[in-house]
């Protein structure tokens, strides 16, 4: 896995890094965070419209 977004459970939350960046730095969100991420994307909030523009 060399081109990709890899997530993580931690014991707070959640860890997000770029797999093509590996001496980069993670992101870190809690579990709420994470879970309001998640909604916002189930829900549409980060589609594109025809655009290129966020839809929601």
């Amino acid at each position: 896995m060399n081109n990709c977004v890899a997530v993580a459970a931690t014991g707070s939350g959640v860890s997000v890094r770029n797999s093509k960046a590996a001496s980069a730095a993670n992101v870190s969100f809690t579990a709420d965070e994470w879970r309001a991420f998640v909604h916002g994307v189930k829900a549409g909030e980060f589609d594109l419209d025809d655009g290129g523009a966020f839809a929601g």
